[in-house]
């Protein structure tokens, strides 16, 4: 079988080696760059060879990660929010993929939390995609008390806002599943209620809901 040697893009610390290695310094590399060959990562040209190589391992006996189950998916997102507090706020209604939160009376900060999981770990390691996604949200808006609504709009502005990913090349965003959304109070003790669009969500890998997967540090 054909190989390639190693190219050190940055994950030689990954590896580990017994005995007196020397290690010779050297600048990282890129593919872009430094490859004797580009880099195929696109889902047609490396599924196929992945299909072959797993294949090949069953026909050989041979117990890899090719050959293992898929795992068990769900496609119910558990999208909820949770205040600074730590309290759960659970959807009132949810209708043509918007959600609605009724959003206490102080609350001016919460977290847009659910289920996440990587397409990789989903579909295969055949997808270049490695990012924890959540839900891909649309618009966020609120309305207080008789007052028109109005768009929440800091996660599409703000391209580091934690817990959000890049914005999509519709302006849509994917969460890491505990995205940051600030709900200002324009009328202190008004009803408040938050709707979120929901463009996509899910599938995610089941997971021990004892130990939630979905958080991570800012």
């Amino acid at each position: 079988m054909l190989t390639e040697s190693y190219l050190d893009t940055g994950n030689r610390g990954s590896f580990a080696q017994a005995g007196k290695v020397a290690t010779l310094g050297a600048g990282l590399r890129t593919w872009a760059q430094h490859a004797a060959v580009p880099l195929a990562v696109t889902r047609d040209e490396v599924e196929p060879l992945f299909r072959a190589l797993a294949e090949r391992a069953a026909q050989s006996g041979v117990c890899g990660e090719g050959t293992m189950p898929s795992p068990e998916l769900t496609h119910d997102a558990d999208l909820h929010l949770e205040t600074v507090c730590g309290k759960t706020i659970r959807k009132i209604r949810k209708q043509d993929g918007i959600a609605s939160f009724m959003l206490p009376v102080g609350v001016t900060q919460v977290r847009l939390v659910s289920r996440a999981s990587r397409p990789c770990d989903v579909e295969g390691p055949f997808v270049d995609d490695r990012r924890m996604l959540g839900v891909l949200i649309g618009d966020v808006m609120m309305q207080e008390g008789n007052l028109p609504a109005r768009s929440i709009t800091q996660p599409t502005q703000n391209s580091a806002w934690p817990g959000w990913h890049a914005p999509e090349p519709n302006g849509a965003r994917w969460t890491d599943g505990y995205a940051l959304l600030e709900v200002p109070s324009t009328l202190p003790h008004a009803l408040r209620v938050l709707t979120v669009k929901i463009l996509s969500a899910g599938p995610y890998v089941c997971e021990d809901k004892s130990v939630p997967q979905y958080r991570v540090n800012d």
